[in-house]
Order: structure tokens, then C-alpha cells, then sequence
């Protein structure tokens, strides 16, 4: 429940709560971050802007859609991200975790494997947002993505995913794969592998 601070609500207490009451000690780490959710912040800005560095690439093309269309700024920000995370992965890069294992004192490496799901009600310019970003991108990040649409069986699902390995796969209209995943449906032992993956 959202309480009153100086006449206005604030939505924000409840989360500054369970902050609270989850470390019995307070690290300098909680006390900042309790000091970033208690600042004030205008009512039109958007919520994740907290997350784009200042000057970015990131926040020239938010400030772009802001101004230019009703797109919520999430859907680009996203789109973004996981084409960013698909250059990255086809490139070859990761993160050396020295001493990862713990078993072995082994190095660990971590790819920019990441899974995005973007869910937004339709007409709300999911695919428009990824097309505009995509076309206006370098080529090097157009060449590290791939389409997972028109896949009619389990075969040519693994055999798109292994002439693309290690790039940013993308499925316009993901509910009709869903659909597709189920015991009936032509993509069915995928549903398996993804779980695996």
C-alpha cells in the first residue's frame, strides 16, 4: 500500500521497505541504493532512465523515440540491448571470471547469451521499433542477427540454430511459436532443448 509524503503518495515506499527489512546490516550498497529510489523524480520522466548512461548511443536514440513517436521507450531500449548482446556474442566476446570455478580455481567465461522476451499489447510497435533500430544499425550488427520465422519443423529449427550460432536470434510474433511448441504443435521436442539451452 502506497502512504501519503507531504500530501502526495509515494508508490515508491513499499519497495524502500522490503529494501529495508531485507539486510539486517546496512552495506554502503543498500544505503545507495535506498538514496537512488528516494529521489524525486519528475512524474513524465521515464522510469528506466536510470539505466542509460549519460551521453550514450543508448540515449540518443530514447531521446529520438521520445520525441518522435508514442512508442513506449522500453520496447527500444530492450531492442537495444539484445542487439547489442547478439554483436557482442557473435564477436566472440565474454567476461574472464578469474577463478570462477570454485571446484577447480579454474577460469570461468561468460557470453552475452542473454533471452529477451518482449511482451506488449498489439500495435504497440514492437516489431516497427526493432525494424527502424536494426535498419539503422551498422551492418556488423544486421549480419549478427537472424529470423526464427517460417520454421515449419523441429529440423529446421535446429539446423537454422546451428548455421547461426552465436547470434541474436529473433522471432516476430513469439505466442504463434509458443503455440507451435506445445505436444501437438509442428515445433514440438524443441520446447526440450530450449529448456536446456
Amino acid at each position: 500500500m502506497a502512504k501519503k509524503v507531504a500530501g502526495k503518495t509515494d508508490e515508491r515506499r513499499p519497495l524502500l521497505e522490503l529494501i529495508s527489512s531485507m539486510a539486517a546490516e546496512r552495506s554502503e550498497t543498500m544505503r545507495r541504493l535506498q538514496a537512488m529510489l528516494a529521489l524525486p523524480r519528475p512524474k513524465e520522466e521515464w522510469r528506466g532512465i536510470m539505466a542509460v548512461p549519460p551521453g550514450s548511443l543508448l540515449e540518443k536514440i530514447l531521446g529520438d523515440f521520445r520525441r518522435n513517436t508514442d512508442i513506449p521507450l522500453e520496447l527500444p531500449f530492450f531492442v537495444v540491448f539484445a542487439l547489442l548482446a547478439g554483436f557482442l556474442l557473435h564477436a566472440g566476446v565474454h567476461v574472464v571470471v578469474r577463478g570462477g570455478d570454485m571446484d577447480t580455481a579454474d577460469d570461468d567465461h561468460v557470453d552475452p547469451d542473454i533471452w529477451l522476451l518482449l511482451l506488449a499489447s498489439s500495435g504497440s510497435s514492437k516489431s516497427l521499433t526493432f525494424k527502424k533500430i536494426l535498419k539503422a544499425a551498422d551492418p556488423r550488427v544486421r549480419d549478427s542477427t537472424f529470423g526464427l520465422d517460417g520454421i515449419q519443423s523441429a529440423a529446421a529449427f535446429y539446423e537454422i540454430l546451428k548455421e547461426h550460432n552465436k547470434k541474436l536470434a529473433v522471432r516476430d510474433e513469439f505466442g504463434e511459436m509458443y503455440k507451435q511448441l506445445g505436444p501437438d504443435g509442428k515445433l514440438n521436442g524443441v520446447r526440450d532443448m530450449l529448456l536446456r539451452i
